[in-house]
């Protein structure tokens, strides 16, 4: 009887793992994207998303998984001239380079990545540098295109 629990149990670890990994090949999201004037370049390995979008003054990386039409990412910013232009002091850059400051949830439908944005603001005290707070905002619609 121990015999056959035991191979139910690696009978069901085994095939977990198979729906995992098929959940995310049978929603294929790699390639470009574009999000307005952004063109996000995604990397799928099964159900792992990785992306960057490149700008003149850093770059974004993208994170996530997908599962069966839907994917959640997240959005981290680097360099010092991007972390400038979206408004951070100098002072606080260390603090936030490479921190997810923004998290997508979409839908693929009908080719398009269709769903929401919800963002980051962070408040910082600055003697030392260190994020007090941080709050979430109302989550935007966003769909992306494929390039």
């Amino acid at each position: 009887m121990d015999d056959v629990v035991f191979y139910l149990l690696i009978f069901a670890g085994a095939l977990a793992v198979l729906i995992v990994v098929f959940a995310g090949v049978l929603t294929p999201v790699a390639g470009k994207w574009r999000d307005g004037n952004r063109v996000i370049e995604l990397r799928q390995i099964a159900f792992w998303v990785t992306g960057r979008c490149e700008h003149s003054d850093g770059f974004e990386d993208f994170s996530g998984l997908v599962f069966f039409g839907r994917m959640r990412l997240h959005r981290s910013p680097h360099g010092d001239g991007l972390l400038s232009r979206l408004g951070y002091d100098p002072r606080v850059f260390d603090l936030v380079e490479g921190l997810p400051l923004a998290y997508f949830d979409f839908y693929l439908t009908e080719g398009d990545l269709v769903g929401t944005i919800e963002r980051e603001r962070l408040r910082f005290s600055y003697s030392p540098p260190q994020i007090e707070s941080i709050v979430m905002l109302d989550k935007v619609d966003r769909t992306w295109r494929r390039d």
